[in-house]
């Protein structure tokens, strides 16, 4: 049979084994022909090929292998049987194998392979640098083959969606930031329950237990919130699109999350549709009709006149203007501001025409011909007040008010109605006419420059200061109307038509202190 099989009769270990007919020696069942480590008469028994050494049961091997069946790789994967021992993998199975061990070329049958089941071949995964026999260590893009069932119910991104949902949502199953999280069937991972995915401030575990998304950095609770680990991208976000980024919210100390809680000046970046389609101020204009005519969103009154801003702009008036409104339609409490104001220049200011002095019936605010002229104060009333003629009767209002000294001439426009005092025997022109006609073009004390000792102030009727100056009198040291421009008022501008104050301190012959203080009215008729 050796001749016919073309073996030597003479070598113990060249034989077809098939062929064997009589009982081999005992020499022979206790060689290992293969070096395989496991003894022909074993191989025999287990039913391998005694002279194959890759056909062999591992669990047989109780003579040491050779040298020559170290060196092999039998199962393909690139690690020699040798190395496989040593690892403690099975040098029959081509998916045990540590990668870092491979010294020789793996088999075409062993690159074709897809030892972890996570659709990229055993081959493609060494070209990638990734570990052919971990599941989770791959690159998406090379997916090549269909991963196994084993692999699809691993969730290798610890996010508590199954690989293979994760495939069928589209999203990355190595990013534990991308996933739909209503797909979660799995435990997440304590490194993802810690995250924040959304960088919103609260951790996906708490988002999770809050009910909100833990990819979405716009849903979230706000008392979960950490604002001391908000991600920057957060930050720059505007989440209710009020046109107010997070960040500018937060400091403001407004809702990032509420759309009508949030400070004007604060509008950064453009404001959301639906922002703009909404009135939050419930005035009756769109924010986005707010801003375009530049009234104020956040207040419904924008001018303090009592009209909201939407009346305003059906009434026809200008809703910026304090003064501009029709009467009928305040619904609201003006500001106090207008209540100062005398927007019909009739003397009596706005909060007295609508709530005046018990007994007397209001009146409008708008008409300067509908007052009580009991509440009515002749030093602020205007000059287009002064040349009406409310009563029709030919006679300007100016030259029917108050005449104390029945000389004919209105008391605004005495030339000297001032008072002298007593100790020091000054002379104070409590009148002036500015108008260049050379008749109490300055605001006069008379004797004053006795005392160059001194200083005068100007107050208008708000406490501005617009007038100021030492040593009154002195030269041409003079009070003009005109502001020095040392408040608000710019310097040198004509000072209007009114009621101002005036404080003088000076130092008498006696070297004692002295102050005079009271109105100044400036009328230009």
């Amino acid at each position: 049979d050796e001749v016919a099989d073309g073996t030597d009769p003479l070598d113990s270990c060249d034989l077809v084994w098939t062929s064997q007919t009589v009982p081999p020696s005992q020499a022979w069942i206790d060689g290992d022909c293969d070096g395989d480590g496991v003894t022909n008469g074993d191989e025999v028994i287990d039913g391998t090929d005694p002279v194959d050494p890759c056909d062999f049961q591992l669990t047989s091997q109780t003579v040491p292998t050779t040298p020559a069946w170290e060196a092999l790789d039998c199962d393909g994967d690139g690690v020699t049987n040798g190395d496989e021992i040593a690892d403690g993998t099975d040098p029959l199975d081509e998916c045990d194998l540590v990668v870092a061990s491979q010294t020789v070329p793996p088999s075409a049958a062993w690159e074709a392979l897809d030892c972890d089941g996570d659709g990229v071949t055993n081959g493609q995964e060494v070209i990638d640098g990734t570990d052919p026999v971990d599941p989770c260590d791959f690159i998406l893009a090379n997916q090549d083959t269909t991963p196994t069932a084993a692999w699809e119910a691993l969730d290798c991104d610890g996010d508590g969606v199954t690989n293979g949902d994760e495939v069928a949502d589209g999203t990355d199953p190595l990013d534990s930031c991308d996933l739909v999280w209503t797909s979660q069937t799995v435990p997440p991972s304590q490194a993802w329950i810690d995250g924040d995915c959304d960088g919103d401030g609260v951790t996906n575990g708490q988002e999770v237990v809050d009910g909100t998304n833990p990819v979405d950095p716009c849903d979230y609770d706000p008392l979960s919130q950490d604002i001391m680990t908000i991600s920057e991208e957060w930050e720059a976000l505007d989440c209710d699109g009020d046109g107010v980024t997070n960040l500018d919210e937060i400091l403001d100390g407004t809702d990032p999350l509420d759309f009508c809680d949030f400070i004007l000046e604060s509008q950064t970046v453009p404001p959301s549709q639906e922002w703009l389609n909404a009135d939050c101020d419930n005035d009756g204009l769109s924010n986005g009709d707010e801003v375009t005519i530049g009234t104020d969103p956040l207040d419904p009154d924008t001018d303090g006149d009592g009209v909201n801003d939407g009346d305003e702009v059906s009434d026809g008036t200008d809703p910026l203007d304090i003064c501009d409104f029709v009467f009928d339609s305040q619904t609201l409490p003006p500001s106090e501001e207008w209540e100062m104001l005398d927007c019909d220049g009739d003397g009596v200011p706005n909060g007295d025409e609508v709530d005046p002095i018990e007994g007397d019936e209001s009146t409008d605010p708008t008409d300067p011909c509908d007052f009580n002229w009991e509440d009515q104060d002749l030093t602020i009333v205007t000059e287009e007040w002064l040349n009406l003629d409310c009563d029709g009767d030919g006679i300007p209002n100016g030259d029917e008010v108050g005449d104390d000294d029945g000389d004919g001439l209105p008391d605004y426009e005495e030339e000297n109605n001032g008072d002298i005092t007593e100790d020091d025997n000054l002379e104070v022109f409590d009148i002036m006419t500015p108008n260049d006609d050379g008749l109490n073009d300055v605001f006069v004390i008379r004797g004053i420059h006795r005392f160059p000792n001194n200083n005068l102030e100007i107050f208008n009727r708000w406490g501005v200061k617009v007038y100021g100056t030492q040593g009154y009198g002195q030269g041409d040291n003079f009070f003009r109307g005109y502001s020095d421009g040392r408040a608000t008022v710019e310097r040198n501008e004509l000072l209007p038509v009114g009621t101002y104050y005036y404080v003088l301190n000076y130092v008498n012959a006696n070297g004692e202190t002295k102050q005079l203080a009271g109105p100044l009215y400036i009328n230009r008729r």
